[in-house]
């Protein structure tokens, strides 16, 4: 018989029984181990840290960018992000929001609707229309 026991260390993550068994196919919005191991390391951040996603392909390259868009995209279908974009000037700026447990429909409108207020408009990173 094997064991398997954990360790604490003084700096853990807490994460919630839903996210940890997100990828489990028995929840109402699964996703990929790479989902869940993209989003720890996320939230290992501090909320200080400016989120850029060229920066992630880089330091997963051994996963290369499709693997961790692939990641990206399914904590985007379970609503553990939400992305925008908006004009200032000629350039786009990007904002991303995620936390470790999903956001609801009701919060995710919140909060485009919030932005679409103070940027003057708002548009999803899908290239379609304005949110």
């Amino acid at each position: 018989m094997a064991k398997i026991i954990q360790v604490p260390f003084k700096s853990d993550i807490v994460v919630p029984v839903e996210t940890a068994q997100s990828v489990q196919a028995n929840r109402q919005n699964p996703i990929s181990l790479e989902a869940l191991g993209l989003l720890i390391n996320l939230l290992s951040y501090p909320p200080t840290w400016e989120l850029n996603k060229t920066e992630l392909y880089k330091r997963f390259a051994k996963h290369k960018e499709t693997s961790v868009r692939s990641a990206w995209n399914d904590l985007l279908a379970a609503n553990y992000i939400i992305e925008f974009k908006y004009r200032v000037g000629k350039k786009w700026e990007y904002v991303y929001y995620f936390r470790k447990v999903p956001f609801s429909p009701e919060e995710r409108d919140e909060i485009l609707a919030a932005a679409t207020i103070e940027y003057g408009g708002v548009w999803r990173l899908d290239f379609q229309a304005a949110c």
